[in-house]
């Protein structure tokens, strides 16, 4: 949570927030408001359960209708694996975060752990990118990559949105 350096009432975004691992840790920095997606409705039901305060939505990334530029911090923790259009997800993610904004790609068990379960998964899961292929992924979407930890059990990416589209414009 430090990595995403929340200031009390600032608006944060937990994507792909299952049961809501992070709800409580999130709250400890006291922000205004919490908005929890996932595509799971039973876990949705049981994060209300837990934490009636959080507004809860059933929605893939790409499409989550949030209000321009309403969301300061977005973390993505032990789901970017499974998000299929990194495209979409990034170009959505720039346009709720607010200027400065700030989004955190994480997973407490390092990129090792998901290369583990790559090969059994009914699903696909893709890799963590190295540093590299990570500014390449979001510097596009107006990004620029703050932090970048990648440890055998801890993966951190910190990405903080430009705050004119001039820096854009120097980056694409």
């Amino acid at each position: 949570m430090a990595h995403g350096n929340i200031v009390k009432g600032d608006t944060v975004l937990d994507v792909g927030t299952g049961t809501g691992i992070l709800i409580p840790i999130i709250n400890k920095y006291k922000p205004s408001r919490i908005h929890a997606c996932d595509l799971s409705k039973p876990m949705l039901e049981q994060l209300r359960k837990n934490y009636p305060y959080v507004k809860t939505i059933m929605e893939d990334i790409r499409a989550l209708n949030l209000i321009e530029g309403s969301i300061d911090v977005v973390f993505i923790n032990a789901c970017y694996p499974n998000i299929v259009d990194k495209a979409g997800a990034f170009s959505n993610i720039n346009r709720m975060l607010k200027a400065e904004g700030r989004v955190v790609i994480s997973h407490p068990l390092g990129k090792a752990f998901i290369l583990r379960l790559k090969d059994g998964a009914p699903f696909p899961l893709y890799e963590f990118p190295e540093e590299p292929e990570a500014d390449a992924l979001v510097k596009p979407f107006g990004f620029e990559i703050e932090t970048f930890i990648d440890e055998p059990k801890l993966y951190v990416l910190v990405a903080t949105k430009c705050r004119f589209r001039e820096a854009v414009d120097k980056v694409v």
